[in-house]
């Protein structure tokens, strides 16, 4: 062999050895929320949508808040360690309204949180419907107070009463509507199993 190959040779193996650790490395297990704490308190999140997202932030945390702080902890189901304190969950998804809602993680007291997923496009309907009833009543109050109660040739409680009960009823419609396509958040503790000892004692008392 000669050594322009030979030192080829040498050149192919070192890269080879250099590369293997890399992809060893990039094929490990994927990083776990900062979030979580490896001793905590299991909590597990379910969705009927396979797209929800799960966001998650220490504390009280109300809509709006910025900085953002929360964080993507990945897609529903999951189940997370957590540490004893508040926390406030957020979810996404491209079909469903954004859910919301603050939790309280308890020692030794596993949760099991679902989130149910409501209608992005009627919450956004409601929203608008919503508006326009507001809009209305201004009209319909602008229309009462505008002209003086001297001017018989305007009938202003004919004009407004009109706009502000059009824009209540259509108001009421759009609160029920948002309400309707609002995402719904659940938190309770976790079924316990029932232990071996308690599964005995019924079979003890049917054979007496």
């Amino acid at each position: 062999m000669s050594r322009r190959a030979f030192a080829l040779a040498l050149l192919v193996s070192t890269a080879n050895v250099a590369i293997a650790p890399t992809a060893r490395g990039q094929s490990g297990p994927p990083a776990r929320p900062a979030i979580e704490f490896a001793n905590g308190v299991d909590v597990a999140f379910t969705s009927k949508d396979v797209s929800t997202e799960i966001y998650l932030a220490h504390g009280d945390v109300p809509v709006g808040t910025t900085p953002d702080p929360f964080e993507r902890v990945g897609l529903a189901p999951l189940t997370l360690k957590l540490s004893p304190g508040t926390y406030t969950l957020e979810s996404g998804s491209p079909t469903a309204s954004t859910g919301h809602q603050r939790f309280v993680v308890e020692q030794g007291k596993p949760l099991a949180i679902e989130v149910r997923p409501g209608s992005a496009g009627l919450k956004t309907i409601g929203g608008v419907f919503i508006g326009l009833g507001v809009v209305s009543m201004i009209l319909g109050v602008i229309a009462i107070v505008s002209f003086s109660p001297g001017d018989s040739t305007y009938n202003r409680f004919g004009v407004g009463l009109p706009l502000l009960l059009g824009g209540a009823g259509v108001g009421g419609v759009g609160l029920t509507m948002a309400a309707v396509g609002a995402s719904d958040v659940q938190v309770r503790f976790q079924d316990r199993p029932k232990s071996a000892a308690a599964s005995i004692v019924p079979a003890l008392v049917w054979h007496f």
